[in-house]
């Protein structure tokens, strides 16, 4: 899938990334920069051989040039490069770091810490993997609860 991830870094500053054929391009933009300056950048740096650059909303009509991208980049907006359609992600739910513990205790569950965006743990099922001592299958425990 094509898609175009923005995060707000400050109310002033976005991070966008695209994925373009298995790599990933990450910039930031001043998010009051028009749709109109968003695409003449995109077309100059990473799509220098495209013929066009919108941003269309989910009616299939192209965004106000003058709009500013902290109103557009959003879902279910898209990002078309000529033919191709990029599905634009805005702030999406993400781990930021994840630490599992270094000395694990038999019988007990592992607890990783983590540091998550855009998300509350109330929304995030866990799902734990078990393996008893005299088995070689794993079951998957969906009822274990992780407490922040």
């Amino acid at each position: 899938m094509n898609k175009l991830v923005v995060r707000t870094i400050t109310n002033d500053k976005l991070s966008v990334c695209v994925y373009l054929s298995g790599q990933i391009k990450r910039f930031e933009r001043p998010s009051k920069e028009t749709v109109d300056d968003f695409g003449k950048r995109l077309k100059s740096k990473l799509f220098k051989d495209c013929k066009a650059v919108s941003l269309i909303n989910s009616d299939g009509r192209f965004l106000n040039k003058n709009s500013t991208l902290i109103d557009v980049l959003r879902s279910p907006n898209e990002l078309h490069v000529d033919d191709t359609k990029y599905k634009i992600f805005f702030n999406p739910p993400t781990i930021d770091d994840i630490v599992i513990p270094q000395t694990p205790l038999a019988g007990l569950v592992l607890m990783p810490s983590m540091k998550l965006s855009n998300i509350n743990f109330e929304d995030v099922e866990f799902r734990w993997e078990i393996r008893s001592a005299d088995s070689v299958n794993w079951s998957t425990h969906s009822k274990l609860r992780y407490f922040a």
